[in-house]
């Protein structure tokens, strides 16, 4: 649906190719939305070290973009081959990244209705409060590839 959203990406408008994409991420069921949010934040935060770990948005792309945008084999059967493409695929992760790094403030995945998902929706508010005031929910300290020390 990304590489879909890719080929129509608005030339020469870049605030409504970003809503675009945006709009589309926001078609994604709440739990895959609430993953992306939270690899795109670690992405980003790589991003804003690339001085010191050597992962700019183009690298992180290129190694991350097949990756993460590769569709399941049965799509991919029914998938143009120009949609196969790697470097299609990493270009798509970096308009997003680009969009995102962008954003002061990403759109928040939208709620379901489910039990399973009001508790999700709970355990994502309280992750998002824990890592706007500075901490971890999880014990263990390590090394992150930032160089800081985080816990995980």
């Amino acid at each position: 649906m990304l590489l879909d959203a890719l080929a129509v990406e608005i030339p020469g408008d870049p605030r409504g190719g970003a809503k675009l994409m945006l709009s589309i991420l926001d078609c994604l069921p709440p739990v895959n939305q609430e993953t992306l949010v939270a690899i795109l934040d670690h992405l980003k935060r790589v991003a804003l070290r690339s001085d010191a770990n050597k992962m700019t948005l183009d690298q992180l792309a290129t190694c991350l973009g097949p990756l993460l945008l590769y569709p399941s084999p049965d799509s991919a059967r029914i998938m143009e081959a120009s949609f196969l493409q790697l470097g299609r695929m990493s270009h798509v992760l970096q308009y997003i990244l680009d969009i995102w790094v962008q954003s002061d403030t990403p759109p928040q995945p939208r709620r379901g209705s489910g039990a399973s998902r009001r508790s999700n929706s709970s355990a994502a508010a309280a992750h998002r409060r824990a890592r706007s005031a500075g901490s971890r929910s999880h014990s263990n300290d390590r090394r992150s590839y930032h160089g800081d020390t985080d816990r995980v």
